[in-house]
């Protein structure tokens, strides 16, 4: 029986997971506010095309039930994130929950709880803001948001003030910068252990690390992995995919 797949996204970041789905002989439907969204120029019976918001749960939620989904996914597509929560608990299909989506989508209530609840080590916070020229270098980013969106490296406290008020403050964390290399990793997970990952090195040009089996791989990429499982387990997702920054 053909399966069926809900993609909340179809701008050129979610073109490429369409194709490929449609590709693999999945029935999928697509979901973009915007009519004219690149994923929906692509060419297939097995592509269905909705033009509403990613945001709006409950008519998802309704368009999901007619179509029978077997799963739902944003790829790239934060504004998403909370909706795939939902309708996995609804329709209870496979997937990071509802209280997992909102732990991973707010960095406030994510950094509040591995930091409450789990000994994963977190950059120091500055509340509500810093003062003097202690803890410079510091990092300003918005609450919710999605990859280097938005985040700015202050040097000094006069840097900070200078351009605080061009920045929206109600959205606002700021932390402590730490210099290192910066790996984001990608995991499937299955019945809450990881079965395939991707890695990439933002340093080195966007290289690709390579994905295979979580258990194949030794050395630091392993350890990127494991500090990464460790969080994925700490926000209760056991099933989907989910990257960890």
């Amino acid at each position: 029986m053909q399966k069926t797949l809900m993609i909340l996204g179809a701008g050129a970041h979610q073109h490429s997971t369409i194709q490929k789905a449609v590709d693999m002989g999945l029935k999928v439907v697509a979901i973009d506010k915007d009519k004219d969204a690149v994923g929906f120029n692509i060419r297939s019976s097995n592509l269905e095309k909705i033009n509403i918001s990613i945001k709006d749960k409950e008519s998802i939620l309704e368009i999901a039930q007619i179509y029978g989904i077997d799963g739902i996914m944003s790829p790239c597509a934060d504004a998403g994130i909370l909706t795939t929560g939902y309708i996995n608990d609804r329709m209870k299909l496979k997937g990071p929950s509802l209280a997992s989506t909102v732990l991973s989508h707010d960095k406030e209530l994510m950094y509040t709880y591995l930091t409450s609840y789990t000994n994963i080590k977190m950059p120091q916070r500055y509340a509500p803001y810093p003062i003097g020229d202690e803890g410079f270098p510091v990092i300003s980013k918005p609450i919710t948001g999605v990859g280097s969106k938005d985040v700015y490296k202050f040097e000094s406290i006069w840097d900070f003030n200078r351009d605080f008020d061009f920045m929206n403050s109600s959205n606002l964390v700021v932390e402590e910068y730490i210099k290192g290399d910066i790996f984001s990793a990608t995991l499937i997970m299955q019945n809450g252990r990881p079965v395939y990952y991707f890695v990439l090195d933002q340093t080195l040009s966007d290289h690709n690390f390579g994905t295979c089996m979580f258990s194949s791989k030794k050395g630091p990429i392993g350890d990127i992995l494991v500090e990464s499982f460790r969080t994925v387990q700490a926000l209760g997702i056991r099933d989907g995919t989910v990257e960890v920054e």
